[in-house]
């Protein structure tokens, strides 16, 4: 009787321990998976930042086209540096968005369909392998886009698709293509939910405006899939063990994820 008195008294008090301990080690974990990963999103939009820059002082002069808004985009990328990185994170040189993409944003009327998200999901997913292959993940996310009410609400359910791609995905160039590509879909909801009205005014003065609810997760979802090619291009330009491979990883994700949501966001209010 004793003794079972005592394994009771132990299987108590380990449940005990692990119901108060769980919660914290979970979002232990979920603050280093944000800290690690975050860098490309935070990356991606300081980028945006700099870029709206040169494109408002282009407005200033004359009236803006998509083609030259992404000439000075890749123009700004290839000689501006980044703050948080303090290193400039394009190739100098003008590099087209690739074909399916372009072809995607020059859809009419894509970003207005009542299921916006998933059909410009279900377009990605034919074109690029992982996420074809992590397709359930893409889902979820156009799930929370859909659903949740405010940004606040989508980017907390969002973060914790980390620790699912963190659980489910082995290390390597799938994991850090769906992490970027989840940094940068976070941030850049962030971003645009507080900028979407300015660029619009900047850009398009004295015109009819869209309506930023909506539009900004269909851009955050391509900004996504442009940090997937470009953490697939980093693995493609490096070597293993190569010095500063994550380094230039890191770098191309931010600045495809960054060409990717200016390429959406010009579509949307230019043509």
């Amino acid at each position: 009787m004793k003794k079972g008195w005592i394994l009771f008294t132990a299987l108590f008090l380990t449940g005990l321990w692990t119901s108060c301990s769980g919660p914290d080690e979970t979002q232990s974990q979920l603050d280093i998976l944000r800290e690690t990963y975050g860098r490309v999103g935070l990356a991606h939009n300081e980028a945006l930042m700099l870029v709206y820059r040169d494109l408002a002082a282009e407005c200033a002069e004359t009236r803006l086209t998509w083609e030259k808004g992404m000439e000075i985009t890749d123009r700004c990328l290839g000689s501006t540096p980044i703050p948080s990185l303090n290193a400039i994170i394009g190739p100098g040189k003008a590099e087209a968005l690739p074909p399916y993409v372009t072809a995607l944003l020059a859809t009419p009327g894509i970003f207005a369909k009542p299921a916006a998200n998933a059909v410009i999901m279900d377009a990605l997913s034919d074109s690029i392998g992982i996420i074809k292959k992590h397709k359930g993940i893409y889902d979820r996310i156009v799930n929370i886009l859909d659903s949740e009410p405010d940004t606040e609400a989508k980017i907390r359910e969002l973060e914790q698709l980390y620790l699912v791609i963190d659980a489910e995905v082995e290390s390597g160039e799938e994991k850090a293509g769906l992490m970027n590509g989840l940094s940068t879909v976070v941030h850049s909801l962030d971003y645009w939910d507080e900028h979407w009205h300015e660029w619009q005014e900047t850009l398009t003065p004295g015109m009819q405006k869209t309506a930023a609810v909506g539009i900004i997760g269909a851009i955050g979802i391509i900004d996504g899939a442009g940090a997937v090619l470009g953490t697939v291009e980093g693995f493609l330009e490096t070597q293993p063990g190569e010095d500063g491979r994550g380094w230039t990883i890191l770098k191309t994700a931010a600045m495809e994820g960054c060409k990717a949501s200016v390429g959406a966001a010009l579509s949307i209010i230019l043509l």
